[in-house]
């Protein structure tokens, strides 16, 4: 008996596409047939067994067993955001982003009353999932690449985890982060780089700051997030390899960027820009920050008119009775007495939101705010208290999203509405 893997997926892929692996037995005309693929996912135990158990028959047109382990290994992974506390800010892990798992193949057969198992026949290396999800043609692309635009730092296109322009814009204040895979022992991002500029682009100042995680010396250490937005001026000083920070928030820069580097400051990523955005509305802003389609959080600020609304989703009452001793011989109701009394009232909130003028770039990329199963609002509730940020789980409640272009629309925003995450009740009657 020997199994042979025909087909390999490739060495790191996003958890959310397929990752198919076929075999082939030469026992596969024994009795009750079945293939084995034991998934060993590093740092995990399974009600106290090291791995999972997938079986599937041979395919009766070429006798092949085809596994798919992703849709088990999506189960462990999640998303990583956080707003670090002021001088706090760091290049950070994504740990909840990124698996290591290893795959080894067996077979099982026999008599229905004895069939016997014989794993490990044929053990993977170490294959690497990442939270994310491409697109159906972007997928056959990744594929046929090896996924070079997102795992290639020998170039200086690698991408960061994130489809919005390469120009974003930023207010007063506003957090922002890049994710960007770290898989290569060799060109990986050691280094984030970031230059200022004046609005005549005349360069005011640099700022090198030190990955940390940068050894790959755990699995961790593959997925970063590197600081972008103001919170770069909160980067711990321990990891200023060169400059200083305030780096963003002085009065002559008027745009930054920010690129990866090697230990020896060549670049190993492509560049992206951020502009600052003065706050000339008297409007009410809400700050999002949504899980895009690789796995990262993207952001966006709705600054222009909104509204909020509450939905009594349920109220139930029951009739009373009415009439009392009012005296020792007088039986009556009172003015202030209730017949019908609520004791259960039920709330949902709704805020409307619109955003400033977008172009059509940006209007794309939006589209993976609306469709997002993860969305945060900074300090819807609570506002700010110091230099802390509150986040606040949402949902958006648009069925259908409209890309529309600049030669059709002339000009256009965004409209959405979006709903906490818990409802909210009152005492009863």
């Amino acid at each position: 008996m020997a199994i042979t893997i025909d087909k390999r997926a490739p060495l790191q892929t996003f958890v959310y596409n397929p990752a198919w692996w076929v075999v082939q037995s030469t026992a596969v005309a024994q009795s009750n047939f079945k293939f084995i693929c034991d998934i060993y996912i590093s740092g995990q135990t399974f009600a106290g067994a090291s791995y999972l158990r997938l079986k599937v028959s041979p395919d009766p047109t070429n006798n092949k067993g085809v596994f798919n382990p992703n849709t088990i290994l999506e189960r462990y992974l999640s998303y990583d955001i956080s707003v670090a506390s002021a001088s706090q800010e760091q290049i950070k892990q994504a740990s909840n982003s990124v698996m290591s798992y290893v795959l080894k193949f067996g077979e099982e057969y026999g008599p229905s009353s004895a069939v016997t198992a014989f794993p490990d026949l044929s053990v993977t290396d170490n294959h690497y999932a990442y939270n994310g999800i491409l697109d159906h043609l972007d997928y056959m692309d990744f594929i046929s690449t090896s996924g070079s635009i997102y795992l290639n730092a020998a170039t200086t296109t690698k991408r960061f985890l994130t489809n919005s322009p390469k120009t974003r814009y930023v207010r007063n204040n506003e957090n922002e982060w890049l994710g960007i895979i770290n898989n290569e022992a060799s060109n990986n991002s050691a280094r984030a780089h970031y230059e200022s500029y004046s609005s005549s682009d005349v360069l005011q100042a640099t700022l090198v700051v030190n990955n940390t995680y940068n050894t790959l010396s755990n699995i961790t250490d593959r997925r970063i997030i590197v600081p972008v937005g103001y919170n770069i001026d909160d980067i711990r000083s321990a990891d200023i390899i060169s400059g200083t920070v305030p780096f963003v928030d002085v009065a002559a820069v008027a745009y930054w960027k920010i690129w990866m580097t090697d230990t020896s400051n060549n670049r190993v990523s492509e560049i992206f820009t951020f502009r600052k955005e003065a706050k000339c509305t008297n409007q009410k802003e809400y700050r999002l920050h949504f899980l895009n389609e690789h796995g990262a959080f993207d952001s966006f600020t709705f600054n222009r008119g909104s509204s909020f609304s509450t939905n009594i989703k349920e109220r139930k009452k029951y009739a009373k009775s009415l009439g009392k001793f009012i005296a020792a011989n007088n039986y009556m109701y009172e003015g202030i007495d209730q017949q019908d009394v609520i004791f259960y009232t039920e709330e949902k909130d709704t805020i409307s939101l619109n955003s400033d003028w977008i172009n059509e770039d940006t209007c794309l990329w939006l589209e993976e705010l609306v469709t997002s199963p993860v969305i945060y609002a900074e300090n819807v509730t609570y506002g700010k208290s110091g230099a802390t940020v509150t986040l606040s789980p949402v949902t958006i409640t648009e069925p259908r999203y409209i890309r529309k272009q600049r030669i059709t629309d002339k000009i256009f925003n965004l409209h959405i509405n979006i709903q906490p995450t818990y409802n909210r009740y009152r005492q009863r009657g």
